[in-house]
């Protein structure tokens, strides 16, 4: 599988810090796949499942998603297309889809 980014370039294009990801890796609110050390110092290389799981976890704790919540809500999305959010169901689409 490509490697796409590392730490600091998927915080930065995310605009979270590298130790917040880190706080939500190791609090186990993301299952990833990422290569090499976990914690602080030590590199992680993300694939693109990681990429997809960490961009839609961090934009749905952006707006407000407790991270327990958003940890299910994003699994939900990525493998079925949609989620459930309160009295709301979130649907997902394809980068570039048509609205």
């Amino acid at each position: 599988m490509h490697i796409l980014n590392g730490t600091n370039q998927l915080c930065e294009s995310l605009g979270i810090t590298s130790r917040q990801l880190d706080y939500w890796i190791t609090r186990g609110h993301l299952d990833l796949e990422a290569t090499t050390g976990r914690g602080s110092g030590k590199a992680r290389r993300f694939d693109e499942n990681d990429r997809v799981l960490i961009t839609t976890f961090a934009t749905l704790v952006k707006a407000g998603v407790r991270p327990q919540s958003a940890q299910v809500i994003a699994e939900d999305l990525i493998e079925h297309g949609e989620a459930l959010l309160g009295p709301y169901t979130l649907t997902a689409r394809k980068v570039g889809a048509q609205a």
